[in-house]
């Protein structure tokens, strides 16, 4: 029999819409990826050109034809056991033949044990020469196969990996940032819809969307990989909503993800924070106490609190800000509740007047005190800080020769510190005490005190002697026992230190304005009873200083220039 000539093209039909498969004249799959196109699952139309007249005078028509998937050697070797079908035209009208034009099979099932992946559809056609002689059939006249290829996809496409808010499962926002990886076979996508959380199927926007076709050699020819980077709308009018995305490829094929739940939690963390005092607004230093409670949620029950992620402690003006509480780590078990004490908070302002301090407090969902929006900045009671100061130093005599002491006695030499945050005048210029190299000298000084009279004051101090252009200086320390403090004629409380020391024998006599000059470094140490608590808090006070020294003195000579035989003053 003689092989009839056709012409053949397909149309794939899934869910009413129609794809142009493009036609190859052979099967031989190309070294380089070709697009090729996609089939669902669904019944198809395949449309093919018949001409039976090309070449011939006498022609039967193509009168029947046959279908089959990856079949055109069983075709084309006549052994097919595939039916023949009558032909049909557009509207799927049986006809007797056609000589020329297009013919239709329609609605035909790609079967069911095709799996995903590049395929061939074949055709065969016969003409309307078959006969029966002597109760014979004798089939007619029938053409080459001629096969098409196409991807079939019938697997939804599959969600690789995804990122909600960030990793974080709670939020106190309708916005979620949402990150997503997925991958479809061949046909590639055409939307990604999400549930609100309330039933109400919301799309992303394609702009979202970016999707690459796989060409690498040796891959899967056909994929696609996807990446989603988007905002969700989400209704947060509950406690938490089950975030869930239907991802749909070009030929139909869908599936839903598993969900990701989401927790809101919009209620503010609260708390309380308290700077313990002697019960009238007072602390005995600088260094106070501090205690604080702190918790996730406010109102109790609260079905999902996010828990606590920060919680930081600072004076009004946010300096000398202090970390409680740090934990970003929220793959660890939340924190509600936080409680504690400061022992040595320093309260940095009190040298300007009363003092407050305030928490901040940020929970895992976005909630933390002071954003603005909120009357609700977590601060401490007012206190007042007691103050400690040196307010006087004299030098109150000097034990000479009587030679020298004869003609000019020693009187008592005063400095006063009261007034003044700097070194007074006098006791780094003229306004010296005259010493002997080798003579003792007697000093005191007061501290006075706005704490419990009851407290306890030590004191150690250094003193200089020093010539710089002669490049000589001597140093030597001493510590003072404790002091009570007493009561002023105008209500001051004040405690006094007293000593005495031995200028060195060696240090030279100031001449002219090169000075031997002799000062002091001291500090007080204040030791008092926190109000309420039994806890001991310490606060100091040290001289105004001038270059990190008092200076009180000058040596004026050597007590070997005065000292005379049998002499004991």
């Amino acid at each position: 029999m003689k092989n009839k000539k056709n012409h053949l093209k397909f149309l794939g039909i899934i869910a009413g819409s129609a794809l142009s498969i493009g036609l190859l004249s052979n099967i031989s799959d190309a070294a380089s990826f070709v697009p090729l196109d996609v089939i669902g699952k669904g019944p198809i139309t395949v449309t093919y050109d018949n001409d039976d007249t090309k070449g011939i005078t006498n022609y039967a028509g193509v009168d029947k034809f046959r279908v089959c998937i990856d079949c055109q050697s069983q075709l084309d070797s006549k052994t097919s056991t595939e039916t023949w079908k009558a032909a049909t035209n557009g509207a799927n009208a049986v006809v007797t033949r056609i000589n020329k034009g297009n013919l239709f099979i329609n609605n035909y099932d790609i079967p069911n044990k095709t799996s995903d992946g590049k395929h061939y559809l074949c055709v065969q056609t016969m003409d309307d020469t078959e006969k029966t002689i002597n109760s014979k059939y004798q089939i007619g006249n029938i053409s080459a196969a001629k096969c098409y290829r196409f991807y079939y996809d019938i697997t939804p496409p599959k969600m690789t990996n995804i990122i909600v808010n960030n990793n974080n499962r709670y939020t106190n926002k309708s916005d979620i940032p949402i990150k997503m990886d997925f991958v479809d076979n061949y046909a590639g996508i055409r939307s990604v819809k999400y549930d609100d959380g309330r039933g109400n199927i919301k799309t992303v926007p394609a702009s979202d969307i970016k999707c690459k076709r796989n060409t690498t050699p040796g891959s899967t020819e056909g994929s696609w990989s996807c990446t989603m980077d988007t905002i969700i709308n989400i209704n947060s009018d509950r406690s938490d909503a089950d975030i869930t995305f239907l991802i749909e490829d070009m030929v139909g094929n869908s599936a839903w993800t598993s969900p990701r739940n989401i927790r809101f939690d919009k209620i503010l963390p609260t708390g309380s924070v308290e700077i313990h005092n002697d019960g009238d607004g007072v602390v005995n230093s600088n260094i106070g106490y501090v205690e604080y409670h702190v918790k996730d949620p406010a109102e109790t029950p609260w079905i999902y609190p996010s828990g606590l992620i920060k919680v930081t402690v600072s004076e009004m003006d946010g300096s000398h800000n202090v970390v409680l509480l740090d934990d970003p780590d929220l793959t660890k078990e939340k924190q509600t509740t936080l409680d504690g004490m400061l022992d040595d908070y320093l309260l940095t302002t009190c040298d300007t007047g009363p003092v407050k301090v305030k928490l901040f407090v940020a929970d895992r969902a976005g909630n933390y005190t002071g954003d603005g929006k909120h009357n609700d900045v977590i601060v401490s009671n007012e206190v007042i800080c007691s103050k400690a100061k040196i307010t006087r130093f004299d030098v109150t005599d000097v034990v000479n020769p009587g030679k020298y002491t004869e003609s000019k006695p020693f009187e008592t030499m005063s400095w006063n510190f009261n007034d003044s945050d700097t070194i007074p005048e006098g006791m780094e210029n003229d306004i010296l005490a005259p010493l002997l190299a080798g003579s003792n000298a007697t000093f005191e000084f007061d501290v006075e005190w706005t704490g419990d009279i009851n407290a306890k004051a030590t004191a150690v101090y250094s003193i200089y002697v020093k010539n710089t252009e002669q490049k000589y200086e001597r140093t030597f320390n001493g510590s003072l026992e404790g002091s009570s403090f007493k009561l002023s004629g105008n209500g001051k409380k004040y405690a006094t230190f007293k000593d005495t020391i031995t200028m060195p024998k060696d240090a030279p006599a100031s001449i002219d304005r090169n000075k031997t000059t002799v000062s002091i470094n001291a500090t007080v140490t204040i030791t008092s009873i926190e109000g309420g608590k039994n806890k001991v808090t310490k606060s100091s006070a040290t001289f105004d200083k001038h270059n990190n020294e008092a200076v009180w003195g000058e040596i004026t000579g050597s007590i070997d220039d005065y000292l005379w035989f049998g002499e004991t003053n």
